[in-house]
């Protein structure tokens, strides 16, 4: 019976999609020749999409990587998840707005030779999910510049809005943003990305300690922060706003945070992400600027820690559901206190040009993107944090080593 009425949707789909077809063609077909082609974002009520497909569009164009159209953005004021990032878009992408004109439209996405598509590129990898294949190519070829600036009237009200809440116009300042449950408390499946906020006290510290402010993002469904100097729980903030928001994220030195969407609007305006407990163990941040260390995984089945090679083997590399990591067996682990506070001093030496890698980290490093390669997964654009890739390069890489003249620079373990 399942069978059947599985059978039986599939049917009433694909008839309706034939009848779309046979109705909206003679107005669909100006519009091919016009070479205008419709760009939905495919899911418009996060913000994470709603920053990195449109960036993603334009810099494969800019590259050449698919056929120059005119892209039309439909933008429906009531579903999109922050309208000032979608003004920003508007300097590049037409956008239509309007919601009469957005349902009338939106039709038209479902017809193939009019949507705006993402390329296939020659290794394979399709740019919509290989979007570290176009940055990194972007990078190399136009040097990375961002498409995305703030406005000098959006950065001179963003600032009058800090200094009303105490922060100095000459002042530096690192976004925050820890993935609680909160706001998608209906997506549990979502949760293996989830960290404790209060595991960064440490790093706030630090970065109070160096002269800066620290700004932690997010929404009121989030666990408080203590009162503490020079930080703002902009997330329990009366001034929270959408264009506050797009601010922070583009005008902070650098964003600390976890593998959750904000980190894509400081990425698509060119800032740095410092990106903790990153997982699935596969993925990686998208630009050369980025650092990241990622979670680990225990097998309650066996008692030991899983290396990332067997998370490979198991096929849980690219695991994007909390449920499968349940049916197997595996817990992961989060970051200490210890590592995510060494971890940011990494990123603030790298921003004030005084971080020192060793061959030894270099190694390391070429180990891990190639441990990517080999095993299908898409290359590494960002750096993995120095101290954290050491204490675990068994897991990580394959390598175990107390001392660094366990191994020569070669990369070969020494014997005896």
């Amino acid at each position: 019976m399942n069978n059947l009425l599985k059978i039986g949707k599939s049917i009433l789909r694909k008839s309706v999609r034939l009848l779309a077809y046979i109705v909206l063609s003679p107005i669909a077909i100006p519009f091919f020749l016009l070479k205008i082609r419709f760009f939905e974002i495919g899911l418009d009520e996060r913000i994470g999409h709603l920053a990195y497909e449109p960036d993603l569009y334009l810099k494969t164009g800019i590259l050449g990587w698919r056929p120059k159209y005119w892209a039309v953005l439909l933008a429906q004021s009531n579903q999109m998840v922050n309208k000032c990032l979608i003004d920003y878009w508007s300097k590049h992408i037409s956008v239509i707005r309007h919601p009469l004109l957005v349902k009338f439209l939106r039709p038209f996405v479902s017809i193939k030779y009019l949507k705006a598509h993402y390329p296939v590129l020659p290794n394979g990898f399709h740019t919509n999910k290989a979007l570290r294949v176009a940055q990194a190519r972007y990078e190399a070829v136009c040097g990375g510049t961002p498409l995305l600036t703030l406005s000098a009237e959006h950065r001179a009200r963003g600032w009058q809005c800090l200094q009303s809440s105490g922060v100095p116009r000459d002042a530096w300042f690192v976004c925050l943003h820890v993935r609680e449950a909160g706001y998608l408390p209906e997506l549990k499946c979502h949760s293996y990305r989830d960290a404790d906020v209060m595991t960064y006290l440490p790093a706030i510290k630090f970065i109070v300690s160096r002269g800066g402010w620290v700004i932690r993002m997010g929404d009121p469904t989030m666990k408080p922060l203590p009162p503490l100097p020079q930080v703002i729980d902009y997330a329990h903030s009366p001034v929270r706003s959408d264009w506050m928001d797009i601010f922070c994220c583009a005008q902070c030195r650098f964003l600390l945070g976890t593998n959750s969407e904000l980190f894509l609007v400081s990425y698509v305006f060119g800032v740095p992400g410092a990106l903790t407990n990153f997982t699935p163990a596969a993925e990686t941040p998208y630009s050369q600027k980025d650092l990241f260390i990622p979670k680990l995984y225990y097998s309650e089945i066996e008692k030991r820690m899983v290396s990332f090679q067997e998370l490979f083997d198991k096929k849980l590399s690219y695991t994007y559901r909390s449920e499968l990591f349940d049916e197997a067996g595996i817990i992961l682990i989060d970051n200490s206190e210890e590592e995510i506070l060494d971890f940011t001093k990494e990123m603030l030496e790298r921003l004030n040009g005084t971080v020192t890698y060793t061959p030894h980290d270099q190694f390391f490093q070429e180990q891990w993107k190639t441990l990517i390669l080999t095993n299908g997964a898409y290359p590494s654009n960002s750096r993995l944090g120095k101290d954290f890739l050491r204490n675990y390069a068994d897991l990580i890489i394959g390598h175990n080593c107390e001392r660094e003249s366990d191994i020569d620079i070669t990369g070969k373990q020494k014997i005896g």
